[in-house]
């Protein structure tokens, strides 16, 4: 109780009675954060989005997450000067600028992490001024104010610009650019200066502040200056007309102010030395001040910098640590503290209603009842009794306005009371006292479509007669209903019948006119809920109703086909236990639980969670507590006040966050990187590493708890890994080669980063398997293989000679076979004895002139296409006298091709011209046709031989009816010459025996097509 005491005397203190909307829960970092030290004087944010911090013991960058500190390492110049920092400012190229409480000048390049020192004192001067202020102009100059030795101007390549410093012996306290021109701040009052000519503007009005110590100035839309003094408080002043003193309430340090601070909404914010925090709004002023005993007021009174960030978090810094408040969270309005005339009620809400004249009553658990006037946005009425004679209750758990406007308040305690609002007096029934201690619980009224009045009670539903005050206790056919507590009761229009929430005996459906009850309880499927616990119901549409329920979570009830569905914490729901439901936008509905509240997405499936940081009163609501009002408004009631928002206006963050990586760790130690892990491309790793892990965060500062993360390594993981709200990734024992690491997250509000960070990594492989090992062993394999090679040439050119030259006798032997010679002189002999010498003499002067061609011709590898087709024709026409002349024949040369100098391998037609004749034609009585055809097909020399003969299908069955199998070895050996003569040519000759058909299938006849290299002159 104490406790208790001194926390709401602090929240008056710090608030004020009617500044509960402008309550702020502000998120904390101290030494225990991972601070160096709590001293905090400077804030910045860097364009990649992480938060800086000047500090006086070093500068720190944070992530959202942890810090990273830059310290002062003796010895090393590419380190912080020293540690204790005083100023800092971020200029256009992202460069980290610091001064130092010696003086000292340096600069920060994220990429290196190095530092460079920038001298500020002349060689034969000593500085001894520490930096209190750094800015950077438009042309990246930087100005650093010394804290009694002026300003000093630094070029871009570090140099100063002025040898005498501008404002000698003066305290800077703050450079400044505004909308209408660049203010300096000393301790002799406030003076703008001409940037390009570096002198100081003339403004007399000004006089006035001589001699004051100003430490900043900020300029509105209606060109008015607020300048904030060290000592003498605050001032206003518009040009020519001077500065007037503006009254701030009075307290501990309120004239000592140290900044001026304006927010996106327009408010100031002034930081003071000892007095907190001050917030300026509509002309009114707010104070926020450190409570030991609340976690999240600031956490300070010295508030000596601040700074808002790109998404407008406002951050403050102190001699206590850093606060941030993030008002994009805030999605609630939220009362706790009730207060009428300064007297504070009880807020433990057990009922909330809206009258027809648009008054907001709330029902308290041991307060009574409350008016809210959302005009004024305050409570306006109080009656922390409800009293009637000698009866009389502070406890309320209902609150109902009848067709009659009758106002019905149901009590806890001592049954149902109807209240005048203009009298401000209550009436009990008379019949009241005669009701047994159950039936005075009051946890729901309800108004049928007859007008009825229903009343749930502890022990089942009553109804009531509003005319003569008479209650009866519903019991229907069954006594059942008449155990349980009745939380709700609504109707179900289109049948009339009521829909009874009720503790411990589950959905009751009465039917007022018949009395009967169907009750519906759990049965473990969907016939029944998921508890019998039933806290609240919904009226959804089509006949459906949501069910709260303790302990089930959300249960879905179609009267019409009288069955349950479930949406419990498996499906998204943050909590089982439903006190609540409310109807937003669409297919969302606004739950009230035990962990907060939650939006739910009946179509998604998918539900949103809310919680302490979002301005609720607690994580517990209570029953019956949760009204919509006529404009939209959803409030929601638990057991420390008081949320109402509309849903329509409630900003979420719908920017993907950026990440970053903020660490790589080998075997769980730091590495060492040439440059800031987020602008290195690729990071290169032995082989031999067992175990490497990134680091990384999502700069989104609203919320951070609730940021998500997933990331895949490219070349290993198969698809992406969801790691919830880990923020390291783990990989052991990466195969030699190169990979690709990307991190996306997603933000408070669920919203996911457009593009990934990502990282390439090379593993580096063993020596045995580098380039230059390889390409050594390569040199050593190709050298051997050469060796090799040569050594197999010579021998294969060898046994090719003997092969080629023993293939062309073998060819020779086939062109002078003895069946052709024996045939030969048998058709002589066969002429001589038919007494036809004349024929018997041509054939033998033509047989004797193919002897000697086949003898000429196999003197020569290569011989023209024309003696190719001379010999043809002459064995031709021998066959055909063969034949008794049954044998057309045609050898041609195409035009395109000159036929003597034309070359093609010895005796390479022939064998294929002898099959054609022995076995295709020969068996055939009569109509003999072959054609011999030469072309040039591209590069090759094209050969067909054409005949009509009986084909290779009957051939064959004639061979073997002759009881012998006949192998042309005369093709066989044409095809392996062909092989051997062109097997250093890169054109390879190719052969295709084709079977001829007629239309109906039947064997038209052989054709054989040969492609040779052209060879259009005589080879060595």
């Amino acid at each position: 109780m104490k406790h208790r005491i001194l926390w709401m005397f602090s929240i008056l203190c710090s608030l004020g009675a009617s500044a509960q909307k402008h309550l702020i829960r502000f998120e904390n970092l101290t030494i225990e954060d991972g601070l160096a030290q709590s001293t905090i004087t400077g804030i910045q944010q860097d364009q990649d989005g992480f938060m800086w911090f000047a500090t006086a013991e070093g500068l720190h960058r944070f992530d959202g997450y942890q810090f990273k500190i830059y310290k002062n390492e003796k010895g090393n110049p590419a380190t912080l000067p020293e540690n204790y920092t005083t100023a800092l400012v971020i200029d256009r190229k992202d460069r980290i600028w610091i001064g130092t409480n010696s003086g000292e000048l340096a600069w920060l390049d994220k990429r290196t992490n190095v530092f460079t020192r920038i001298p500020l004192k002349e060689k034969s001067k000593l500085n001894i001024y520490p930096i209190s202020t750094i800015y950077c102009d438009e042309k990246d100059r930087i100005w650093v104010g010394l804290d009694g030795g002026g300003i000093i101007i630094i070029d871009e390549k570090g140099n100063r610009i002025k040898k005498e410093n501008l404002f000698p012996y003066f305290q800077i306290t703050r450079i400044t650019k505004t909308k209408y021109g660049t203010w300096v701040c000393t301790n002799n009052g406030l003076f703008e200066i001409d940037e390009k000519s570096l002198t100081i503007l003339p403004h007399n009005d000004l006089e006035k502040l001589k001699g004051i110590t100003v430490t900043d100035v900020f300029v509105d839309e209606q060109k008015r200056f607020q300048i904030a003094t060290l000592g003498d408080g605050l001032f206003r002043w518009q040009q020519d007309l001077g500065p007037e003193k503006i009254s701030i309430p009075k307290m501990r340090g309120s004239r000592h102010l140290q900044f001026i601070l304006e927010d996106r909404k327009g408010v100031i914010w002034i930081g003071t030395m000892g007095g907190g925090l001050i917030r300026w709004e509509n002309g009114k002023f707010y104070i926020y001040q450190n409570n030991p005993l609340v976690r999240e007021s600031i956490i300070g009174d010295d508030v000596k910098s601040g700074f808002m960030d790109k998404r407008g978090n406002l951050w403050f810094g102190t001699i206590s640590g850093i606060s941030k408040f993030d008002r994009s969270i805030k999605h609630f309005e939220l009362y706790r503290e009730f207060l009428v005339n300064g007297v504070a009620i009880n807020n433990n809400i057990y009922a909330i209603y809206e009258d027809r004249k648009q008054n907001i009553w709330i029902g308290t658990l041991t307060g009574g009842l409350l008016r809210f006037n959302r005009q004024a946005d305050s409570f306006d009425r109080n009656y922390p009794i409800l009293k009637n004679g000698e009866i009389e209750t502070k406890a309320i758990r209902a609150i109902f306005e009848d067709r009659e406007g009758r106002l019905w308040i149901g009590t806890r305690d001592e049954g149902i009371f109807s209240f005048n609002t203009q009298m401000g007096t209550f009436h009990q029934p008379k019949e009241t006292s005669t009701l047994e201690k159950q039936r005075k619980t009051i946890r729901s009224i309800f108004q049928d479509s007859k007008g009825r009045l229903w009343l749930g009670t502890g022990t089942g539903v009553n109804l009531f007669d509003p005319i003569t005050e008479e209650y009866r206790a519903f019991s229907g056919d069954s006594d059942m209903h008449m155990k349980n507590q009745v939380y709700q009761i609504i109707e179900d229009k289109p049948s009339g019948k009521l829909l009874v929430a009720t503790f411990r005996g589950g959905l009751q459906l009465i039917d007022p006119e018949k009395g009967h009850f169907k009750i519906y309880r759990q049965t473990g499927d969907k016939r029944g809920p998921m508890s019998n616990n039933i806290m609240c119901i919904e009226y959804k549409g089509n006949g459906i109703y949501l069910l709260g329920t303790y302990g089930g979570g959300l249960n879905i009830f179609d009267i019409n086909k009288d069955t349950f569905g479930f949406i419990t914490e498996n499906e998204g729901l943050n909590n089982n236990v439903v006190y609540g439901i409310l109807h937003g936008e669409g297919e969302e509905y606004w739950l009230s639980t035990n962990r907060g509240l939650c939006r739910y997405d009946l179509k998604k499936r998918k539900g949103k969670s809310f919680g302490l940081e979002n301005y609720l009163q607690s994580l517990e609501y209570n029953e019956g507590a949760y009204y919509k009002t006529h404009d939209g408004y959803l409030f929601f009631g638990g057991i420390r006040g008081i949320n109402y928002f509309k849903p329509q206006v409630i900003n979420f963050n719908t920017t993907g966050p950026k990440v970053v990586f903020t660490s790589f760790k080998i075997l769980d130690k730091l590495a060492s990187l040439e440059q800031d892990l987020n602008y290195t491309r690729q990071i290169e790793i032995p082989y031999n590493v067992s175990l490497i892990a990134f680091e990384f965060a999502a700069l989104n500062y609203s919320d951070t708890k609730h940021n998500r993360y997933k990331y895949i390594l490219e070349g290993f993981d198969k698809d992406w890994i969801e790691s919830g709200t880990r923020r390291t990734a783990y990989y052991t024992r990466l195969s030699p080669g190169t990979y690709k690491l990307k991190v996306k997250a997603c933000n408070n509000d669920g919203v996911w980063s457009e593009t990934a960070r990502s990282v390439n990594i090379l593993v580096e492989p063993p020596f045995w398997m580098t380039t230059w090992f390889m390409i050594l062993a390569a040199l050593v394999l190709v050298a051997l293989i050469i060796g090799f090679v040569s050594f197999r040439t010579r021998a294969v050119a060898k046994h090719y000679k003997h092969r080629q030259l023993e293939l062309e006798l073998q060819a020779l032997r086939s062109q002078m076979n003895p069946h052709f010679i024996f045939n030969s002189l048998n058709s002589i002999q066969y002429f001589i004895l038919q007494k036809d010498s004349k024929t018997a003499y041509t054939y033998l002067s033509k047989f004797s002139s193919l002897m000697r061609m086949i003898l000429q011709n196999s003197r020569e590898r290569y011989i023209s296409l024309q003696a190719e087709k001379d010999w043809l024709d002459l064995y031709l026409e021998l066959e055909k006298l063969r034949m008794e002349n049954e044998l057309e024949f045609e050898v041609s040369i195409a035009d395109q091709l000159n036929a003597d100098q034309t070359l093609v391998p010895a005796m390479m037609v022939q064998p294929y011209v002898e099959n054609a004749v022995i076995h295709g034609l020969l068996p055939k009585e009569f109509n003999r046709i072959l054609k011999v055809t030469f072309s040039q097909k591209g590069e090759y020399l094209h050969c067909t031989i054409e005949d009509n003969g009986i084909g290779r299908e009957a051939s064959g069955i004639l061979n073997e009816k002759r009881n012998k199998k006949h192998a042309s070895s005369g093709m066989k050996l044409t095809r392996e010459r062909l092989e051997i003569i062109t097997r250093n040519n890169k054109k390879k000759p190719h052969l295709e025996v084709i079977d001829l058909k007629n239309g109906d299938g039947t064997s038209a006849g052989t054709m054989v097509e040969i492609d040779i290299p052209l060879i259009s002159k005589k080879p060595d």
